[in-house]
């Protein structure tokens, strides 16, 4: 009985020597590389739904009373917004869009555009064109809406649509 015992050891002394030396034999040193994706926060933007210029009268370019943007940011941090127009007719220049009108051509009007400050924004939705921009937690964006009807503007109802998206600069 006493040999049985003694040959279970020396077995099992045997057996993890065997088991320590092929781990000995293993390179000195392993690499892995771990990936991830940091997601800036994102901010909040607010922008009134809807804005009435009510009537336009013929002949005339008429500035309306401002609006406000609102960016509201969970950390400081840089952003700017960018425009786009999504309907009627953007003009050459970028920055005006001809009122889609029933029945009516793009040339004769009527037009409307957006200013910051005395700047007149551009409405293609790029990024290098953003405009209120700034670091911090929250602000407000005031924009003037204009519209100049030409004398021989087509007449009827139309709307123009704008959307506007917070950009992060780098």
């Amino acid at each position: 009985m006493k040999i049985m015992k003694r040959r279970k050891v020396l077995g099992f002394l045997m057996g993890g020597m065997i088991i320590f030396s092929s781990f000995s034999e293993a390179k000195d040193s392993a690499e892995t590389e771990f990936t991830f994706n940091v997601k800036p926060p994102t901010c909040d933007l607010t922008v009134p739904s809807v804005y009435n210029l009510g009537d336009l009268p013929q002949g005339i370019k008429n500035d309306y009373a401002s609006f406000d943007i609102e960016i509201s940011c969970p950390v400081s941090m840089k952003t700017a917004i960018v425009a786009k127009n999504l309907n009627g007719v953007l003009n050459t220049d970028g920055q005006r869009v001809t009122i889609p009108m029933p029945n009516a051509g793009t040339d004769k009007g009527p037009f409307f555009w957006l200013r910051y400050g005395s700047s007149r924004i551009y409405l293609r939705g790029q990024q290098s064109e953003a405009f209120c921009s700034s670091t911090g937690l929250a602000r407000r964006c005031s924009l003037t809406p204009s519209t100049r009807v030409n004398e021989n503007s087509p007449w009827g109802v139309g709307s123009v649509t704008i959307g506007f998206t917070i950009v992060y600069p780098a």
